[in-house]
C-alpha cells in the first residue's frame, strides 16, 4: 500500500514560477506497479520520470514478484499479396476490445513460423519472393526487435514447437531427410539439424497448414491433393 500526504507549502516552496520536484522513481514504480497495463499509456504522459519507470525493465521485474501477471493477445495479421503481416495486440481495459496495432515493430514476412517462450515472441522464416532463413525475436516488454542466427534452411510455412525450452521447426522446404528438422537452442542461440526421416505423404514442398504441441509431441497438419481433391494428413515428431 502507498500512503500519500500532503507537505504544507507544497515542494516549490509556495514560488509559483519554480516548477515542482518529480517524484522518487522508487515511490512511482510503486504506485504504478499493481495498476493495469492498460493504463499505463496515459500515465507515461504524466512526466518524464512517469515514462522512464512504465518503460523499465524493472517496472517488469518488480510486477512479475508481486504475481501481477495479465494476459495479452498479439496478433500475426496480413492478407497477402495486397498487405504484408504486422503485429497487433489486444488488451484487456475499461474500453471496449480492439486490436491495435504495434508499430515499432516491423514488417514480417508471410507464412513465418511463430513460437512464444516467456515474454519472446521468435518469428523464422516465411516467403520474400522466395523462402528465407530469417529469425527474428520480440520483446514483449517494451515491444523491441533484433534478429538471430538464421536458420540453417529457408522455410516457408514450417510447423514450430517449442519442447524442453528448445525450439524445432520441422518442413517448410522441399523434403529431404538431411534438413527436415532443425532445433534452436535458446540459450547457445545456435541452431543444428535434427536426424530423422522425412515422411512419404507430405507435399513436395513440405508446405504445412496448422500445427500443435502435445505430450512432447509436435503434430503438423498438411494438404495433398490426388485427382482434383484436397485431403488432409498428418506428420509428428516425438522428442524424448
Amino acid at each position: 500500500m502507498v500512503l500519500l500526504s500532503e507537505i504544507p507549502g507544497g515542494s516549490n516552496g509556495d514560488d509559483p514560477n519554480m516548477n515542482p520536484q518529480e517524484l522518487p522513481e522508487e515511490l512511482i514504480e510503486s504506485i504504478v506497479a499493481p495498476i493495469p497495463r492498460c493504463y499505463y499509456p496515459s500515465l507515461s504522459l504524466l512526466s518524464r520520470a512517469f515514462r522512464h519507470v512504465i518503460t523499465s525493465q524493472q517496472l517488469f521485474v518488480t510486477r512479475s514478484g508481486l504475481g501481477f501477471k495479465e494476459p495479452v493477445l498479439y496478433a500475426f495479421i496480413g492478407c497477402t499479396p495486397y498487405t504484408t503481416p504486422r503485429w497487433f495486440i489486444l488488451r484487456r481495459s475499461n474500453i471496449p476490445l480492439q486490436l491495435r496495432r504495434l508499430n515499432s515493430l516491423p514488417h514480417m514476412f508471410p507464412g513465418a513460423a511463430v513460437v512464444t517462450i516467456g515474454y519472446k515472441i521468435y518469428v523464422m522464416g516465411g516467403y520474400n519472393y522466395q523462402p528465407v532463413s530469417t529469425v527474428i525475436i520480440i520483446d514483449c516488454r517494451f515491444h523491441t526487435w533484433h534478429y538471430l542466427q538464421d536458420m540453417q534452411r529457408a522455410r516457408y510455412h514450417a510447423t514450430p514447437g517449442v519442447i524442453d525450452g528448445r525450439i524445432y521447426v520441422i518442413g517448410g522446404r522441399k523434403k529431404q531427410d538431411a534438413d527436415w528438422v532443425e532445433v534452436f537452442d535458446v540459450t547457445t542461440e545456435s541452431w543444428e539439424t535434427v536426424p530423422t526421416q522425412c515422411p512419404n505423404e507430405a507435399s513436395e514442398n513440405g508446405l504445412f497448414v496448422t500445427y500443435a504441441v502435445m505430450q512432447g509431441r509436435i503434430l503438423g497438419v498438411f494438404l495433398l491433393t490426388n485427382q482434383d481433391k484436397v485431403y488432409g494428413s498428418h506428420w509428428e515428431l516425438y522428442v524424448s
